[in-house]
């Protein structure tokens, strides 16, 4: 419940004639000009409102459970105190400021106005402050600081922490730092009121969790979103990325850049027309395929019909999506549940590496791959490769993370690298095939594959545990399956934890349900697996090299 170290309702300085009062997570302020409202939306998040000439519309809560917080009626200012942060709200012009728990301000409003044209408001900005979102756009800098931009989608994500939505009707104007140094200013072009939502992270993947979760729409996809669509089957809330009509290099790279701002502004499904790059010839057209393989959304706008004159890059691009899709829905489930992008900049997702900033013109998909789409006719480039133990699926080579590496990627190859402590999810290649769930040791992993029908998920489990490495299946539909452990060394048995011995092929061929096959050219280990609906299936494998 809220706990209140003053009364439920106050009176303002005389000079002032205004009051407060509290209702549930709500604190209501009466001006003369009009009025405010502080909703406490969790103990990282709240709601602020201002109107002139009435108070603020009342809505229903936001939450229906009472936030947790400390409240203080100061004289000068309300003073509201949860886990996280602290709130001050002066009384006269009812500007806020924002601490963290450990009382670092992470935002001050220094002023806050109403204008013939709109509504006005400033902000400090601290000296190293960054800022991202606020759209999708085509510069090569995720940082938008010093610049002044007409925001498409007005969500704003600060480098100290927080990030700050705002609904109120209007055109929204930003001058991050252009104007004058130490200065943010927003401008409301044509708004008459200010409604502004706080989220404190601190990291971007938690601000972005806020938002969904607070009112924000999810991403609403269904497995068959993830093929190629027409154009009148793009579902709403997409971001198109821009493509102008004509495939080309630079739009290319635009097109990548526009993904990583979007996925910083909130926007959780991005889309690629593929058309142009259709039409196109040579190595931007094996490109633009690529990239669409790997882009969340695609289709193709009046190309129909049979595209397999494409050529091989555009077959073997279309079945790396297909064989794609379960991991890419079940991506999209976490888009609607938790506000997480499926394509996430290398700053999202390791925001303490700040050579990951950088880099936007590659992007992880999900929590593990990490894509490096080619946007030049050369077909050598660089790659950098943040924290971690990364394989390159294209070669199953093995990297250390932290550094920048050339690599060649031939006419028909997307450069893809998948970290250490990963299981992949992937589509049987033809019918009558097995799913296969490929497993990059040494670390432990999991994967939960979202059943369509069902909405439920399967799960997929991977550890070692001392000589042995255990892997289990609880498959909710009947399946086959190809677990395929990459780099593990030569095999001496397999076995269900029942007793069940799996034999070993002669060769990759010869896999049937109940066997394995220990591939020395590319030191993998190919296990095969029929699941029951519903089973448990627990499978043991006993390695020549123990993994420490």
């Amino acid at each position: 419940m809220i706990l209140a170290c003053c009364a439920a309702a106050g009176c303002l300085a005389a000079d002032q004639a205004a009051s407060w009062s509290r209702r549930g997570n709500v604190f209501a302020v009466r001006l003369r000009d009009g009025g405010a409202e502080l909703e406490l939306m969790s103990a990282s998040a709240f709601r602020f409102e201002r109107t002139w000439g009435g108070a603020p519309e009342r809505r229903p809560p936001i939450t229906g459970e009472a936030v947790q917080a400390d409240v203080k009626d100061l004289g000068s200012r309300l003073e509201f105190s949860t886990r996280y942060l602290v709130v001050e709200m002066e009384k006269s012009g009812l500007r806020l400021r924002v601490k963290n728990g450990e009382g670092q301000v992470l935002s001050e409003m220094l002023g806050l106005r109403r204008e013939r044209a709109g509504v006005a408001l400033e902000y400090r900005a601290g000296e190293k402050e960054k800022y991202y979102g606020l759209g999708p756009r085509t510069a090569a800098d995720l940082d938008l600081r010093g610049q002044r931009v007409r925001a498409t989608t007005p969500l704003l994500i600060s480098s100290a922490g927080y990030g700050e939505f705002q609904r109120a009707p209007g055109a929204y104007v930003y001058d991050l730092a252009q104007s004058q140094k130490g200065r943010r200013r927003v401008k409301i072009e044509g708004g008459d009121h200010l409604e502004c939502f706080f989220y404190y992270g601190p990291a971007p993947k938690e601000i972005l969790e806020e938002h969904v979760a607070l009112g924000a729409p999810g991403a609403e996809l269904r497995a068959s979103d993830f093929g190629i669509l027409e154009a009148g089957q793009v579902p709403k809330d997409v971001a198109r990325l821009p493509g102008g009509g004509v495939a080309s290099w630079k739009g290319l790279r635009d097109s990548v850049r526009a993904l990583m701002h979007a996925s910083f502004s909130g926007m959780l499904v991005a889309g690629f027309d593929l058309a142009p790059y259709l039409a196109a010839q040579g190595a931007l057209a094996e490109r633009g395929v690529q990239f669409g393989s790997v882009v969340p959304l695609v289709w193709a706008s009046g190309a129909g019909g049979d595209r397999s004159g494409n050529g091989p890059a555009y077959g073997k691009a279309m079945e790396l999506r297909r064989r794609l899709v379960p991991f890419l829905a079940t991506y999209a489930t976490e888009a609607r549940e938790r506000g997480f992008p499926l394509a996430r900049p290398l700053g999202m997702q390791f925001p303490s590496d700040q050579e990951a900033w950088k880099r936007t013109e590659e992007f992880m998909l999900g929590d593990e791959l990490l894509i490096a789409p080619v946007c030049s006719a050369e077909v050598k480039q660089t790659v950098y490769l943040p924290q971690g133990i990364w394989t390159d699926l294209r070669s199953n080579q093995v990297y250390k993370g932290r550094q920048t590496l050339e690599v060649q990627a031939a006419p028909d190859e997307l450069p893809i690298f998948v970290r250490n402590g990963t299981i992949l999810p992937m589509a049987p290649v033809a019918a009558g095939e097995p799913a296969a769930l490929h497993y990059f040791p040494k670390l432990a992993a999991e994967f939960f594959v979202h059943e369509e029908g069902l909405d439920d998920f399967s799960q997929f489990h991977a550890a070692p545990a001392l000589e042995i490495v255990r892997l289990e299946i609880e498959s909710l539909k009947a399946r086959e399956y190809e677990w395929v452990v990459h780099h593990s060394g030569a095999c001496r048995r397999v076995a269900q934890v029942d007793g069940t011995e799996y034999r070993e092929a002669a060769s990759s061929r010869a896999l049937k349900p109940g066997a394995w096959f220990y591939d020395r050219a590319t030191d993998n280990l190919h296990i095969r697996a029929q699941a029951k609906a519903g089973q448990d299936l627990i499978i043991n494998l006993w390695l020549e090299v123990v993994w420490n």
